[in-house]
């Protein structure tokens, strides 16, 4: 007896221990959790078993272990080292693409094709996280796009004309290669490991990401006046490759995976609810694009600045959507409805692009300060829009009964980051094309439209679902699979009050 007892503790010890899983429960009531004992033997690719939202009482004890801690810091870095990659062009690229003979709408193509590589490769990636572990996603994405970045800066010595718009469009499309496989494995990892914590460390990872932006253009600027313009390329790079070393020394390697029930991107879209978040994301970033491909030309238009000064302005806005994002992350962990979050961040943004114009019929003229002022607003706005998206699509996908797994996960965060990119990849094309064509001030019309359009579908949708659960039948949102409707009656068919929901195990509560 003693012998079994020692052979099965020395059994027990050989196992490999998942660093990132923490202590869970089991409850009768569906809000189901495993214990760590259980857990310690679990490896990164078949977490999705073992990790579900933990009680409350669990949840307030609940603490993070110094591997979290540190695995945490390092997707922090990679979204920050991302956020310069993204915004470091910004306040002297148009001109610079400018001389090399690339126009307006060519130089959109140039900011805009990273998002749309980031389009197509997200989907791929979230395909292969059930074979490929996330941390090598990291590390891969971050060396790659680090070497692109670096050879993106030795396009000083390019030839004008084609062969600069060429090499350009290339190299920015192998680094949304990159791009891609580190957000869609970050936005995995959050949502498979830390579930009770997911709006908050999503805000974190945005806020990350949003430094990055914030120091992008000032440090691009600065970078380009001390030097030349392969010095801000060359040193971003390092930043960026210097993150994949350490991703292969901080985050742990998983060597066994199992087979779990797929979930496709297509189905995930079939729900409209999903669906809409991702719209707004896509939206966002679509204003996000506009405003980085266009604000330099527009400030050209009336004053003169120095590319410091000017990356200074979009380290204003940087700075206003990190803070913000926090305080964005919290009222998402609060609230019922992250929506409400979403139309409070349109309306912002609205009221900036009117006095960034400003808009026609406003008695102000352009200057510098509106610049200010507008860019701020509009920095905040997008923290409500792209926080209040991402929390409440994930909320969706478990109301809906989708299978709680790394395949689930994967393609939710493939599909927003997909959303991020098309938006991103979009604005830049759209806004060269029509301030080229129509000017800045008119081109903010179009932005202001499009963030009521989407305030009224926000709207909308929300009353249909009210009365929806106020019907005779008093559906529960929850357990109800949007398949069809019985035209005759109104009510929504194919439905089944499930008495559980594990996974991220949203407490059940009304939506508005």
């Amino acid at each position: 007896m003693v012998a079994n007892t020692q052979k099965s503790n020395l059994e027990n010890k050989k196992k490999p221990v998942d660093p990132y899983l923490t202590v869970t429960t089991t409850l009768s009531n569906g809000t189901s959790v495993r214990s760590n004992e259980d857990c310690k033997s679990e490896t990164l690719s078949n977490y999705s078993s073992c990790v579900n939202r933990p009680t409350e009482e669990s949840k307030s004890n609940s603490k993070l272990t110094k591997r979290q801690l540190f695995a945490i810091i390092l997707l922090s870095y990679a979204n920050f080292c991302l956020g310069i990659l993204y915004s470091l062009q910004a306040p002297f690229f148009p001109r610079e693409a400018e001389l090399k003979g690339a126009t307006n709408t060519q130089y959109g193509f140039i900011f805009g094709i990273y998002e749309a590589g980031i389009v197509v490769f997200s989907p791929i990636v979230g395909r292969l996280i059930p074979r490929i572990s996330p941390q090598f996603l990291i590390e891969s994405g971050l060396f790659i796009a680090g070497g692109c970045c670096v050879l993106f800066g030795a396009l000083q010595w390019s030839p004008p004309g084609f062969t600069f718009v060429a090499s350009a469009l290339a190299l920015r499309g192998i680094e949304s290669i990159g791009g891609a496989s580190v957000f869609t494995a970050c936005y995995t990892i959050i949502a498979a490991y830390f579930p009770e914590r997911i709006a908050h460390l999503f805000a974190t990872s945005e806020m990350c990401f949003g430094i990055g932006m914030i120091v992008g253009p000032a440090a691009g600027g600065l970078l380009f006046e001390l030097g030349n313009f392969s010095l801000p390329f060359f040193v971003a790079g390092a930043l960026t490759l210097l993150g994949g070393v350490l991703a292969l020394c901080v985050l742990p390697q998983s060597k066994r995976f199992e087979k779990t029930e797929r979930t496709s991107i297509l189905t995930l879209m079939s729900n409209f609810s999903i669906t809409l978040n991702v719209l707004i994301s896509v939206t966002a970033f679509f204003i996000i694009g506009f405003n980085d491909a266009t604000l330099e030309h527009h400030i050209r238009q009336f004053t003169i600045l120095k590319p410091s000064v000017i990356g200074g302005i979009f380290l204003f806005s940087g700075l206003l959507y990190a803070s913000g994002n926090q305080f964005w992350g919290y009222l998402a962990d609060k609230i019922n409805n992250c929506h409400w979050a979403c139309i409070a961040g349109f309306i912002l943004a609205a009221i900036a692009f009117a006095l960034c114009g400003p808009a026609y019929g406003l008695p102000l003229e352009p200057n510098i300060w509106l610049v200010l002022l507008a860019q701020g607003s509009f920095g905040m706005a997008t923290g409500g829009q792209l926080v209040g998206s991402f929390t409440e699509g994930l909320k969706e996908t478990v109301k809906r009964g989708f299978p709680e797994n790394i395949s689930t996960y994967a393609m939710i965060s493939a599909l927003f980051s997909s959303g991020f990119s098309t938006g991103g990849a979009l604005g830049p094309v759209f806004g060269g094309f029509l301030v080229e064509h129509y000017g800045y001030r008119k081109a903010c019309y179009g932005i202001i439209v499009l963030e009521l359009i989407m305030i009224i579908i926000i709207l909308v949708w929300n009353l249909v679902k009210r009365n929806s659960q106020n019907g005779r039948l008093r559906l529960n949102p929850y357990s109800l699979s949007l398949k069809s409707i019985d035209r005759e009656s109104g009510v929504w068919n194919d439905w089944q009050n499930k008495a559980s929901i594990s996974g991220l195990s949203i407490v059940r509560r009304n939506l508005m």
